[in-house]
Parts: structure tokens; C-alpha cells; sequence
């Protein structure tokens, strides 16, 4: 829905997060919308296409205001709470907020849209708002049920703020007075994973190590082993990187969670370029869980890893399976036309210009192919004099 809009308007940026906003928001008007107009950008017309994007808007809240309680409900109160602490609408933020509480409660990412919106408001000024806005929550009985996530982005919030000594101490609060809960394992590791992201690793790695040691039957314990793992990746850590992981497989063998546990290790380890270590969990995904959600991603990043480390066999055999078992994969074509680029202008690259010439017709990416191997034979003509 939002990809369908296309500019690069900061304005339109601005606008777009709030495609969501539900019936608290109202309709649009001189209100909620009308306040980006005035949002600055990067010396460009504030006017353009304003009319337009607030048209679409308006005919956007118009059909989710007749489906409330809906997933895209859901996370437009999150982007709303942000809005609102951004504009510095403390008791809006507030109202916001306790309604994400109450009206979606049981929901499984409330924890999650907790975080987000403690630390998506960033900026020293906004990290002590939003922070207030919790603690306010927190001493309201109204709230009283969801008391321990509260007290959680009241701590994330703290991390944002870089006060150290005041995280610890609503930890200890947090842990003395909901340690009994069942969700003070996920509130612990939304702590630590709050550090990861301000690269404070070892106070990440003491609270993940931390939960396991307090709550080792959690359900969530798992995710408390995978971040001991992330940690250490950051650190640069390699053996105890991969002992974390290999206790992962091994003491989590069959937890639900482990599929997507190694799927996004894979993925941290690439993006650290320990290209070895993600082609392993690669296939140890791939042969674990042969009809898994994100088999195609696994596959497609085998390639991607094997390029990088400079095996073309093993690349192109990787690509053959990714051809042949993902054929009516939506996403092959972007990924083909991508991979022969970073191929750059062999004969493999060639033939997967080809593949997509000749199995993707009208897709845009087989004109490009086809320019593409032009130039590679007007190369390969150059070499051979």
C-alpha cells in the first residue's frame, strides 16, 4: 500500500508513516495531518503533491476506521505514540499508549510496539518524554495488568537516555516485583536487546546471561540464548559466537523458535562477514526444515555468501537449486538479475541474463538483461582481440 505512493518528499515521508492512524485520529483536516505540512525538509517545495497525499490519507482512514481492532490498527497506534512524542504531545502519547495497553493486552508484540516506540523517540529531549509518559502509566492502576511491559519501555527508554545506573535500578525493580510473571524473560531480553542496539554489548550480554541463569525453562529462554550469540558477533567474539550457537541447536533442538532463531543468525553473521559461518547455519536450515517459511531466502543467500567468499562452483551450483526448486518464487527474477551483476561479466553471469530473458519476458529486469549481455560480449570480444 505505501510502496505505492512514490516520491521522495521528506513531507511525504512523514505522511506515510501515519497511513495507519485509526479512529482515534479523526478525520483529516486542520488536525492531525495538517500539522506535517510544517514539517521541514531538505529545501524542498512543503506544497508538493500535498493535497494529493492528504487525499489519499483520508480515503485510507476512511476504510480502517470501519475495522478497528485490526492488525494495521494495531501498529498505527504505535506510529501514532511516536508522532505524538515527537510533537511533543505528552498527555496525547499518553492517551495513545494506554489504549495499545488495554485494547491489544494478549497481543504477542505488544512487548515489541512497547519498544518501538520507547526507542524510535531518540532524541535526548524525546527519550526523557516518552520516558515521563511511562512512568506516568506505571503509577496509573488502570494499567496495573500490563504493569511489567510498562516498566520495560520505561527501562528502554533509560538505555535511549544513556542512564545506565537508572536501567539497572527498574530492572531491579521490574524483576523483584513481576519475576514470578511469565513475561519477565521477553521484558529482560527487550532490555538487552535495546543495549545491542546503542552498542553497549556487554551490558547486553550480562542481561541475556542474566535471564538464562534466572528463567531457564521460559519459553522465551531461547531467545535469551540467540542473543548471547548476536552479542558475541558483535564483540567479534568467534568461539564463544559459535559455542552460543551450537547450544542453541543443541539445548533448543526442538523449540519452535529455533527455525527462526538460525535464519536470522545466518543472516547477523553475513552482515558481520563471517561468510563461512552463515553458509553453515545456511544449510543447516535448509536440510532441518526442507519446506520452511524462508527456504527461498536461505537459498538465495547460500549464493550470495559463496560469491563473497570468491566460489564460483559452489555459487553457481547454489544457483542451479535456487533456479530450479524456487522457479515460481515471486522474488527470483529481482534476485537472478542481482546475482549475475555481482557475478559481473563471465559466462555464468551471461547465462542468468539469459534465464530471465527467456523465462521472465516482460519483466523490466529482461531489458536490463539483455543490455547486460550486450556489454559482456562486447568484453568478452575486447579479450579475445
Amino acid at each position: 500500500m505505501i510502496a505505492k505512493v512514490k516520491s521522495e518528499n521528506k513531507v511525504c515521508v512523514y505522511v506515510l508513516q501515519v497511513l495507519a492512524i485509526v479512529s482515534v485520529a479523526g478525520p483529516i483536516g486542520s488536525g492531525v495531518l495538517a500539522q506535517f505540512v510544517d514539517l521541514p525538509g531538505d529545501g524542498l517545495d512543503p506544497n508538493e503533491n500535498i493535497t494529493t497525499q492528504l487525499n489519499f490519507v483520508q480515503n485510507y482512514l476512511d476504510t480502517i476506521q470501519q475495522s478497528p481492532g485490526t492488525e494495521d490498527a494495531f501498529k498505527a497506534r504505535q506510529v501514532l505514540a511516536v508522532y505524538y512524542i515527537e510533537m511533543g504531545k505528552q498527555t496525547e502519547a499518553r492517551s495513545i499508549i494506554g489504549e495499545l495497553l488495554t485494547k491489544y493486552s494478549e497481543h504477542p508484540h505488544l512487548p515489541h510496539a512497547i519498544h518501538t516506540i520507547a526507542e524510535q523517540s531518540n532524541k535526548p529531549e524525546k527519550n526523557e518524554l516518552i520516558r515521563q509518559v511511562y512512568q506516568s502509566l506505571s503509577a496509573d492502576s488502570e494499567y496495573s495488568d500490563q504493569a511489567l511491559w510498562i516498566k520495560m519501555g520505561e527501562a528502554i527508554a533509560k538505555v535511549h537516555e544513556g542512564d545506565y545506573e537508572a536501567v539497572e535500578q527498574t530492572i531491579d525493580q521490574m524483576v523483584l516485583v513481576h519475576g514470578g510473571e511469565a513475561g519477565i524473560t521477553e521484558a529482560v531480553n527487550q532490555v538487552a536487546w535495546s543495549y545491542r542496539k546503542v552498542k553497549r554489548f556487554n551490558r547486553a550480554l550480562a542481561l541475556y546471561q542474566y535471564a538464562l541463569d534466572n528463567w531457564p525453562q521460559s519459553e522465551r529462554a531461547i531467545m535469551s540464548q540467540r542473543g548471547l550469540a548476536f552479542v558475541h558477533i558483535g564483540l567479534g567474539n568467534d568461539e564463544a559466537a559459535w559455542d552460543a550457537v551450537e547450544t542453541l541447536k543443541q539445548g533448543f533442538a526442538d523449540d519452535p523458535l529455533l527455525a527462526e532463531a538460525i535464519y536470522k543468525l545466518a543472516g547477523t553473521y553475513r552482515a558481520s562477514g563471517k561468510f563461512a559461518e552463515s553458509i553453515q547455519l545456511n544449510q543447516y536450515y535448509l536440510q532441518k526444515w526442507p519446506n520452511h517459511k524462508w527456504n527461498y531466502e536461505c537459498q538465495r543467500d547460500l549464493v550470495y555468501n559463496y560469491l563473497s567468499l570468491g566460489d564460483d562452483a559452489s555459487a553457481q551450483e547454489a544457483v542451479y537449486t535456487l533456479l530450479n526448486r524456487f522457479a515460481d518464487h515471486p522474488k527470483l527474477p529481482h534476485h537472478v538479475y542481482k546475482i549475475a551483476r555481482e557475478m559481473g561479466y563471465g559466462s555464468n553471469a551471461a547465462s542468468l541474463y539469459q534465464f530471465l530473458i527467456d523465462n521472465y519476458p516482460d519483466d523490466p529486469r529482461a531489458i536490463r538483461a539483455k543490455g547486460a549481455q550486450a556489454r559482456i560480449q562486447i568484453r568478452q570480444g575486447d579479450a579475445s582481440g
